[in-house]
């Protein structure tokens, strides 16, 4: 094998080795509340977040799962990302009118701040409830996601030690017996499942590792002869 043959059968080596899988990723969360005895308890709210690192955009969707409050309805969602509030746009709102502002002094959060949130529009209808979930897409402007943009993001703390800090945060209203109570819930992001790396990538670990097993069995075996 000549010089030129063995540089370029390095270089494709190298090249598949260092080729990054797209890593898709599924965060979640579950929001619960409110811990402060004067406001009804039983709030739980199950969020996830889609993506994949290949892609500038994720999909949300936050789902009302509070069963002990069956007229419950979503008043604001509030939650936090790495990075500031230009970075990034939103669209595909279902349902239509709820939209994307600064997530300062969020209702009901006892002046927690957030970087966005994410309001019921006014009017009776397009409401979240136990029934209806809320899903959006949320766009990087600067680049491709990872779910550390999430994971890694600062938390919204309330002054009430009681219902603390949360990288995430929603006011729940339409709460107890007469209908009439609200509160608050926090939680935090959860894990990622690890990428699955692609064939080629899998193949070409094999051999390494076969490799240096050889390696090593090699320096084991005892010489004769000497």
């Amino acid at each position: 094998m000549n010089f030129v043959y063995r540089a370029r059968v390095a270089a494709v080596a190298v090249g598949f080795a260092g080729a990054s899988p797209a890593t898709p990723f599924n965060l979640t969360a579950q929001l619960t509340g409110d811990p402060r005895v004067s406001n009804p308890d039983g709030i739980v709210i199950d969020v996830s977040i889609v993506g994949d690192t290949d892609s500038n955009f994720v999909n949300w969707l936050v789902d009302l799962n509070s069963l002990t409050h069956p007229t419950a309805t979503l008043g604001t969602f509030a939650f936090s990302v790495t990075g500031s509030f230009s970075d990034y746009s939103f669209s595909l709102f279902t349902p239509a009118g709820w939209s994307i502002t600064t997530g300062n002094n969020v209702p009901g959060s006892g002046s927690a701040d957030f970087l966005f949130e994410t309001n019921d529009p006014s009017g009776p209808t397009n409401n979240v409830t136990n029934s209806v979930d809320l899903t959006f897409r949320m766009t990087n402007l600067l680049g491709n996601f990872t779910a550390d943009y999430f994971l890694t993001s600062l938390e919204g703390c309330s002054s009430d030690d009681d219902l603390g800090c949360g990288q995430l945060g929603a006011h729940v209203r339409s709460l107890g017996t007469n209908g009439n109570d609200s509160g608050f819930a926090m939680g935090n992001y959860g894990g990622s499942p690890k990428p699955v790396p692609e064939p080629s990538t899998i193949g070409l670990f094999g051999v390494a590792l076969l490799g240096l097993g050889l390696a090593g069995r090699n320096r084991r075996l005892p010489k004769f002869g000497k």
